[in-house]
């Protein structure tokens, strides 16, 4: 009888120790994914700043948007975006971050 109750206590301990294993696998699992969705989020916010920023200032006031104010001025605002993107690009490639 001594020896059952020893084998269970045995075997519980086992499983005790296999779920925690499953536990910490499973939770660092989770957590790299987490990290992976972060930084995807990171950089379509970085990637998409660039023309929130020209929104911002040009998307306030009509009478100064660079469509009015100069004749080619809305294809230099898109330049100018895309520049930033291009940029913004190049510098992520280079650190390996994309």
């Amino acid at each position: 009888m001594i020896e059952d109750a020893n084998s269970l206590l045995h075997h519980a301990d086992f499983s005790s120790e296999r779920l925690d294993h499953l536990q910490e696998n499973t939770l660092g699992l989770i957590h790299i994914e987490q990290n992976r969705i972060t930084r995807l989020l990171t950089l379509a916010w970085v990637f998409f700043l660039p023309a929130i920023l020209i929104a911002v200032l040009y998307g306030g006031s009509v009478t100064h948007s660079p469509k009015s104010v100069a004749r080619y001025g809305y294809g230099v605002a898109l330049g100018i975006l895309f520049l930033l993107w291009f940029l913004i690009y190049r510098l992520c490639k280079r650190k390996k971050i994309l």
